[in-house]
């Protein structure tokens, strides 16, 4: 069995910095490599933001590395990374903006991650939840706090409310959908905890 390094950063006051009161010096150097990974990719995806003067209410990046031993040493190297980023918004309308800066920073402008990417593969998981109150074709309201997702790498916004699985658009409107519509039948069983 691999072992696995995990750090999260967290956006608190413009500087991401670590949960919980945790500090850098309790870090060992493998997490501080995740650790400034995490953080690099954070300002990068708030450099592209703040040029489009958003800024989500909550931002927090979590990256994982699998090392090649069962027990953390000196000598142990990466073997993959995974990079989750969880976002929230104030507006529907800005899910789309937060999504591409994300795939900007993760795909092509920040440094640290793609110097990850020439010592092993990095995958990443997009969540983004909206607080705004979303309306319905059948002007049926959701709830005040709407969760949303983006799935697949599309750009439609995925929301639940109750037993009603709803794809809406940045107007706020939208159409409700059928589990076979969103194709999930083929990713359920592996992304169980970002489903609606």
């Amino acid at each position: 069995m691999n072992n696995k390094q995990k750090v999260t950063v967290e956006l608190r006051n413009g500087k991401f910095r670590l949960p919980n009161g945790s500090r850098l010096e309790e870090l060992n150097p493998k997490a501080l490599l995740l650790c400034a990974t995490a953080q690099c990719a954070g300002y990068t995806v708030m450099g592209i933001l703040n040029q489009d003067h958003i800024t989500p209410k909550r931002l927090e990046l979590t990256i994982e590395g699998t090392l090649d031993t069962p027990k953390l040493q000196a000598d142990s190297r990466f073997i993959g990374f995974s990079i989750a980023y969880n976002v929230e918004c104030r507006s529907m309308s800005d899910q789309r903006a937060v999504s591409e800066a994300i795939r900007d920073a993760q795909d092509r402008l920040c440094g640290l991650v793609a110097l990850l990417k020439c010592a092993a593969p990095v995958s990443h998981e997009i969540s983004i939840v909206s607080t705004e109150t979303v309306k319905v074709c059948k002007e049926k309201r959701l709830r005040s706090r709407a969760t949303s997702f983006l799935l697949l790498g599309r750009y439609a916004v995925i929301v639940r409310d109750g037993d009603s699985v709803v794809e809406a658009g940045s107007d706020g409107v939208g159409v409700e959908l059928q589990p076979a519509d969103l194709r999930l039948q083929h990713i359920q069983h592996r992304r169980l905890s970002l489903l609606i």
